[in-house]
């Protein structure tokens, strides 16, 4: 995530295009979809990013025309809800779940030991 930004719509950015054209395999490449997978399901990114449209529609409502970020409204907010359908109704299936990672990002088999 970006650090030297008040606001951003950049939480996480993925530029490992040319190592998988060039370095992966297909299993090598799956097992890297599946950690971005993981990654975006434990920081729960996509309702983050609900709230970082937010700020930043306030922000140029002030001083800025704010229908520049218009086109992005819905597509943040779709992905918000089917991310929120993920949690309700598949909590087992998510990608997290099937790593084993509690809800802290923690491995399960760490969390048990710290607990015990």
């Amino acid at each position: 995530m970006p650090v030297d930004e008040v606001v951003t719509l950049t939480l996480f950015y993925r530029e490992d295009d040319h190592l998988r054209r060039l370095m992966l395999n297909d299993t090598q490449a799956a097992e890297i979809d599946r950690l971005w997978s993981e990654l975006h399901y434990v920081s729960h990114d996509a309702l983050k990013l609900v709230d970082a449209f937010e700020q930043l529609w306030q922000f140029a409502t002030q001083d800025a025309d704010p229908s520049a970020f218009t086109p992005m409204r819905e597509p943040i907010k779709q992905r918000a809800e089917e991310f929120k359908r993920l949690l309700v109704r598949h909590p087992a299936e998510a990608p997290g779940r099937r790593a084993g990672i509690c809800r802290r990002g923690i491995p399960s088999t760490a969390h048990q030991r710290r607990k015990g």
